[in-house]
């Protein structure tokens, strides 16, 4: 018996080198038993709008690409509701869902091993009336993913996104934000706002692995309060490095289902490491259980 597989291919990540790889890709693939569709995704074609306009049954989608892909993929599987695993290939810059596996950069690793891969439950989250797979974020260098010159990336790797945060450290905005959630509100200002399903962000680890549950229905906040002098500054600093949130002053830490945000001014968000538009409010849902994705079987 043969399986239907969907391949979705970004040519413009990471090294731009994964086309010369794909008849490979598909060669292990078939020697596993499956029937491969491959599709190159485009601006005006993006792995959303393919999955939304592919009209066969297919097992399995394979996205070959970075964060912005799989974001992409899983957004279009959610909105069409197609229950097809999902299996990742990562070629980005930072690859932040594919560390919470450590999932192999080798682009013929999956295809040849996939027998030793399992599928796991996994949440994604809603964002008004938009989709992410592991991070919604505002304020304090979150637009350092799709800012950043796509030269700049392929020429440096991740440490490009180091060189770009620390250029616009300097000009943090402070925003004054008004938070419910777990039936508290909060009102404060904050020069940094993320709710995420994953340990790396932007290239950085924010949590241990031990402290997130992929599964569990519920996304891990972290609200970073408006420095008052260079001590504030160093301890927050400190906290991240430390990857410890609780107790602190300068930082709100909570895990939750969902969260509503009134925010005083218009603020750009990022969504999976790109631009998911510009808003001043939002209702940020946990999906539970929303994908199913391929890890290997010792994960």
């Amino acid at each position: 018996m043969n399986y239907k597989l969907l391949l979705l291919v970004n040519k413009k990540s990471g090294k731009e080198t994964i086309e010369k790889y794909v008849p490979s890709i598909i060669e292990e693939f078939k020697k596993n038993n499956f029937d491969v569709d491959v599709y190159y995704t485009k601006i005006t074609n993006n792995a959303k709008k393919i999955i939304k306009n592919y009209d066969k049954d297919f097992d399995l989608v394979v996205c070959c690409g970075g964060d912005g892909t799989l974001n992409q993929t899983i957004s279009g599987l959610t909105e069409t509701n197609k229950k097809a695993s999902v299996g990742f290939i990562p070629l980005g810059t930072a690859n932040d869902f594919a560390k919470n596996f450590d999932l192999s950069e080798d682009v013929l690793y999956l295809p040849h091993n996939i027998k030793s891969y399992k599928s796991l439950k996994c949440d994604t989250g809603k964002f008004n009336d938009k989709y992410f797979n592991y991070i919604a974020a505002f304020g304090m260098c979150t637009e350092v993913s799709y800012t950043t010159k796509k030269s700049l990336k392929k020429r440096f790797g991740k440490k490009a996104y180091y060189f770009k945060a620390i250029k616009d450290f300097f000009h943090i905005k402070t925003h004054k934000v008004k938070l419910k959630y777990n039936n508290n509100v909060i009102e404060d200002e904050f020069v940094y706002g993320g709710i995420s399903n994953s340990c790396s962000i932007a290239g950085i680890q924010w949590l241990k692995k031990e402290d997130i549950d992929l599964a569990d229905g519920k996304f891990e906040a972290i609200f970073i309060r408006k420095p008052k002098n260079i001590f504030q500054t160093f301890r927050i600093f400190n906290s991240i490095l430390q990857k410890n949130y609780t107790d602190k002053k300068e930082i709100l830490y909570f895990k939750t289902d969902n969260l509503e945000l009134e925010i005083e001014d218009t603020v750009d968000w990022t969504l999976d490491g790109e631009y998911g538009g510009s808003c001043n409010k939002a209702i940020i849902n946990a999906i539970k259980h929303n994908m199913n994705f391929l890890v290997p079987e010792n994960n």
